[in-house]
């Protein structure tokens, strides 16, 4: 498939067809494809994305991204990424690096930069609105899944 080489619109960006062997996305209206994410990189985003839900109250609301890097995004979701979800106001930026130890950077948007708000290896214990969560950071990626 040939891919579009212009800044891209969001009209553009709907008309794509999905294609299952790419990791495709727009990052400053750019097409950014990569290979699809490896299996650990895959089972801890899901399983992250499942303990935030199942931990935050149901009328809580926040500008939350989580990126777990993949060495294809490495860069973009550290610099790139950075920037561009501090302008967009995104108030908490987490990044998880699944290099041994698994860690976990958390940032906090303070007068439009994000600040250090900590960083974890082995057991993440969090304070998120007032609401306590604990993430076995090495359990993301083992084959049997955390449970809340």
């Amino acid at each position: 498939m040939e891919w579009p080489r212009d800044v891209l619109s969001l009209e553009d960006w709907a008309s794509l067809p999905e294609i299952s062997e790419h990791h495709v996305e727009v990052v400053q209206g750019v097409l950014v494809v990569a290979p699809r994410p490896n299996g650990s990189h895959q089972r801890a985003a899901t399983r992250l994305a499942y303990l935030i839900g199942e931990w935050l109250p149901d009328d809580y609301f926040a500008l939350h991204a989580v990126e777990v890097l993949s060495e294809g995004t490495r860069r973009t979701d550290q610099v790139t990424k950075f920037s561009e979800y501090a302008e967009a106001g995104i108030e908490h930026y987490w990044i998880v690096d699944l290099d041994s130890p698994v860690s976990l950077i958390t940032y906090r948007l303070i007068d439009g930069d994000y600040e250090n708000f900590g960083e974890f290896s082995g057991v993440a214990e969090l304070d998120f609105a007032g609401t306590p969560l604990t993430i076995d950071l090495d359990a993301l990626t083992t084959r049997r899944a955390q449970r809340p």
